[in-house]
C-alpha cells in the first residue's frame, strides 16, 4: 500500500512541474562476483521526476534536496 502512495505522490509532483521530454537511452554496467550484467534502460523527465524502464520493469524517481527518491514497478 506505501509504494501505492508514494507512486500516486510523485505522479502528483511531477503533473505540477512544467513537462520536459528528453528521452536518454543508458547502458547500464553491473559487476558482481557472479559476473557482469549489462542492462538498457530509456529514461525522460517528466517536470521533477524521472520515468524510465528497462527490460526489468518501469521505475519513477525524483531528487528532494541532494536526495533521491524513487520506486521500480
Amino acid at each position: 500500500m506505501i509504494r501505492l502512495e508514494a507512486l500516486a505522490g510523485l505522479i502528483v509532483l511531477a503533473a505540477c512541474a512544467a513537462p520536459v521530454a528528453e528521452p536518454q537511452t543508458n547502458v547500464n554496467v553491473h559487476a558482481t562476483p557472479a559476473g557482469v550484467a549489462v542492462t538498457p534502460s530509456v529514461s525522460t523527465r517528466i517536470g521533477a521526476a524521472r520515468v524510465g524502464v528497462t527490460p526489468h520493469g518501469a521505475r519513477i524517481g525524483t531528487r528532494i534536496g541532494g536526495i533521491g527518491i524513487g520506486i521500480g514497478l
